[in-house]
């Protein structure tokens, strides 16, 4: 008896996460996650105090999207690589300047990006990024910042683009 107990909890949490596998993809552009404005003291570094002010103007099209699973293209500005040289976390961007050298992005835009099992670096490459996405403004224990945008990194695939002038993401 407790083994077909156990055998039916089993198949309960397989059709779980199967059908979490299931999951549709909602495709998303920077152009959407960049249509609102910031206030100017918070556009571009926000401390924890001020995040009942970063949630009020975030809109609730992009709020909505907060925990769902999405694809977008964009650049990669690596932050962290581990022993084999792939890079765990990076800065998802929507143009290749968006780093020290070119303009800093405002916090709406940028996805701060992790991935458990390390991705290849594709330097100056558009590529298309998979994973869950929070949309919700929260303060980062580890990364010690608030992020608006955060996302669990499942899969990155370059993106071959013949006569590159520049995208609108």
């Amino acid at each position: 008896m407790r083994l077909l107990i156990g055998l039916l909890i089993f198949l309960n949490i397989a059709l779980f996460a199967q059908e979490k596998d299931k999951e549709p993809v909602k495709e998303v552009t920077f152009k959407s996650l960049i249509s609102f404005e910031l206030p100017l003291e918070i556009s571009q570094f926000a401390e924890k105090e001020q995040l009942p002010e970063l949630k009020k103007v975030i809109p609730k099209k992009i709020k909505l999207l907060d925990g769902k699973k999405v694809k977008i293209k964009g650049f990669m500005v690596p932050v962290t690589y581990d022993k084999k040289h792939n890079v765990t976390a990076f800065l998802f961007a929507p143009d290749r300047n968006s780093c020290c050298y070119g303009k800093i992005p405002n916090l709406n835009g940028f996805i701060f990006s992790r991935s458990a099992t390390g991705v290849k670096y594709n330097k100056d490459t558009l590529i298309e990024v998979t994973g869950r996405l929070s949309t919700i403004p929260r303060y980062y224990e580890k990364e010690e910042c608030v992020l608006i945008y955060k996302m669990t990194v499942d899969s990155v695939k370059t993106l071959e683009v013949k006569g590159y002038k520049g995208f609108d993401f």
